[in-house]
């Protein structure tokens, strides 16, 4: 039996996030049928640690996710140096070109198994950060540096 949610039943239970109390953090993959592994740009996840269903929130982040390989053929960088690449092949040039990003990103990161890396411009941290998600020009900026094609997705974090 499929117990996955729709987005309008991910909206609904997500509007029902409330401040958490006592914290049931979740484990690698655990309630994907409340947290699924990707949310589209218009189903923002709740704010990390507020409760759903007495679960809390884990970690989304807001870009483009690829897998390891695949980053380092399309980025030109080594495995296990992907920080410095990143920083000196596709920060340093956005920050040259859009110097208002210095401080609004994209940021960088590994997955907890090592398996994905994402680029993101937004997370679930607080409400200023998961509104980054809304600012459409840094987006499109970030993309165009990617030549990246694909729509940003909310990717959650283990």
């Amino acid at each position: 039996m499929d117990t996955t949610l729709t987005p309008e039943q991910c909206k609904s239970l997500f509007a029902g996030a409330k401040a958490a109390g006592e914290l049931k953090l979740l484990h690698v993959g655990e309630r994907l049928d409340i947290f699924p592994q990707a949310l589209p740009v218009d189903n923002p996840p709740p704010l990390l640690n507020t409760t759903v269903e007495d679960a809390t929130t884990p970690v989304y982040l807001f870009g483009w996710q690829y897998p390891r390989y695949d980053f380092c053929q399309s980025f030109g960088g080594k495995i296990g140096r992907m920080d410095t690449h990143f920083k000196s092949k596709i920060l340093e040039p956005l920050i040259k070109q859009h110097p208002n990003l210095k401080s609004r990103g994209p940021h960088f990161t590994g997955d907890i198994v090592g398996v994905f890396y994402t680029v993101y411009v937004a997370c679930n941290y607080d409400a200023h950060y998961r509104a980054r998600a809304q600012d459409e020009e840094v987006v499109a900026d970030i993309m165009a540096l990617l030549q990246e094609t694909r729509v940003p997705m909310w990717h959650r974090q283990g």
